[in-house]
């Protein structure tokens, strides 16, 4: 199980999943400079991968109500009445 500082990864709000990315992606580096093997930098890649998808969820959580049931539709078109009513 993942955690961070105490807290397993289900619980950490996302400014602490923030502070894990980076934690994890400086060991990604480190790893690949040192010429760890794949497989270890494997892991910590899907590692990150979990705590990308935390953090979704937690920035998903800490969003307002209002902002998250607004929907901005693009390209959407908007049919005009005319009023064509030429009596001759």
């Amino acid at each position: 199980m993942l955690s961070y500082d105490g807290k397993p990864l289900e619980q950490l709000n996302y400014q602490e999943c923030l502070e894990y990315e980076k934690q994890l992606l400086k060991k990604i580096l480190a790893a690949d400079r040192s010429g760890m093997s794949g497989p270890v930098i494997d892991q910590l890649k899907s590692y990150h991968e979990y705590v990308k998808m935390r953090k979704s969820e937690a920035l998903m959580a800490e969003r307002p109500a209002s902002k998250a049931s607004e929907v901005l539709n693009i390209g959407e078109i908007e049919s005009e009445q005319t009023d064509d009513t030429d009596t001759e």
